[in-house]
């Protein structure tokens, strides 16, 4: 009963925000976001202080198998980093400004899971085998 409740609740929320108008959507998907991404550094900060660069060493090369796994992993990681272009047409220069952001929120994410990665196999060495 509680789940039930839970999601009649959020959806009641995030319906209610929606239908408040662009300006709350907006600002109200800025601050899940901002949350999100500090949650991401909050974890990398905690689990640097747990890192053991004795864990980390290199392995035999992964089979193909693994590494198809691993590009589907990737595709769904960086799902949604277009979904800026869609307020391109608002931008000055879209031409410009798109492809910076764009080139810019990939390297961040990048950077983010290889950190992310970094400190898990670094606290907890056997992951990565």
């Amino acid at each position: 009963m509680g789940r039930v409740i839970t999601v009649t609740v959020v959806t009641g929320g995030l319906a209610f925000v929606l239908g408040r108008g662009l300006s709350e959507t907006v600002w109200l998907s800025t601050a899940l976001s901002a949350v999100k991404v500090l949650l991401v550094i909050l974890f990398i900060v905690a689990g640097a202080s747990f890192f053991d660069s004795s864990r980390i060493h290199w392995t035999p090369a992964p089979q193909s198998r693994d590494i198809g796994s691993a590009i589907l992993l990737s595709i769904f990681a960086f799902f949604g980093f277009e979904a800026g272009s869609v307020a391109g047409g608002e931008l000055s220069d879209p031409w410009r400004d798109m492809a910076v952001a764009i080139a810019v929120s990939v390297g961040v994410t990048t950077g983010l899971y290889f950190l992310i990665q970094l400190v898990c196999i670094g606290t907890l060495g056997s992951l990565a085998t």
